[in-house]
């Protein structure tokens, strides 16, 4: 596949990872839209399912007739899914594992060629208690009161399979109290690099890593100006230690 890279902004594949990355430090979800395919992905850089999620609205009007017909199956399919789903690499290698997409197809709703473009809208909700989130893209026609979703929708997930890195060693679990739902941030002090930035949900948090060395977490509320910071955490491979306890 060589999908042209104004279309798919693929190209140069440094500066797509790099957009990748910071949506990755943020634990984003990455909500697009234009006359351009319906469709959830997960994003990956160095592996597939290593970054966060993605919808791309449908347009609810319609005159490209955008598609996904990859002359391969994709790799790590689930049993249910058709051959068009799963991992793939693009032209250029950027990898992507399509988890749902809105086809054109043949229809009898009217107006049926507005319908045949598989035009429509996205619903996304975020639930605050326990940060799941579900992800899904409807038919033009269809009322989410009592509608259906294109097929394969909605994508459920949570907010933490945003960076969906795998640990390599962790830190020491956080334990915070006088602050509702604190920001943390994690520094890698070998590099200066901010590794990840979360609004924790609770006052618990186990922090992972992708390299040994020592890190430095700063925990607070930046509405109020409000932090601690903790330098010379070393990271180790095994999660059971001592916590760290954050009194505000």
């Amino acid at each position: 596949m060589f999908p042209e890279a104004k279309i798919v902004n693929g190209w140069p594949q440094t500066g797509r990872n790099r957009a990748i990355s910071k949506l990755r430090k943020a634990f984003a979800t990455h909500i697009s839209g234009d006359q351009h395919l319906g469709s959830t992905v997960q994003y990956g850089i160095d592996n597939w399912k290593d970054a966060g999620y993605a919808i791309v609205s449908p347009a609810t009007g319609c005159i490209w007739t955008r598609r996904w017909h990859p002359p391969m199956a994709g790799k790590n399919r689930k049993e249910e899914w058709p051959g068009n789903f799963g991992d793939f690499e693009d032209g250029f290698g950027n990898k992507i594992t399509v988890l749902a997409v809105a086809n054109p197809h043949k229809t009898v709703v009217e107006p049926i060629r507005h319908n045949e473009l598989s035009t429509g809208y996205s619903v996304v909700k975020f639930k605050r208690d326990t940060r799941d989130i579900e992800l899904s893209n409807w038919p033009y026609y269809a009322g989410p009161e009592n509608g259906e979703p294109f097929p394969f929708w909605p994508v459920r997930f949570n907010q933490l399979d945003n960076y969906g890195k795998k640990a390599v060693v962790w830190l020491p679990e956080i334990i915070s109290s006088g602050i509702d739902n604190p920001v943390i941030r994690i520094y890698r002090e070998r590099t200066g690099e901010m590794i990840y930035a979360l609004r924790i949900n609770g006052n618990t948090f186990q922090p992972k890593a992708f390299a040994y060395g020592n890190y430095t977490i700063e925990i607070g509320e930046p509405d109020t100006g409000t932090w601690q910071k903790f330098e010379g955490l070393n990271a180790t491979s095994f999660q059971e230690r001592q916590p760290l306890e954050v009194i505000f």
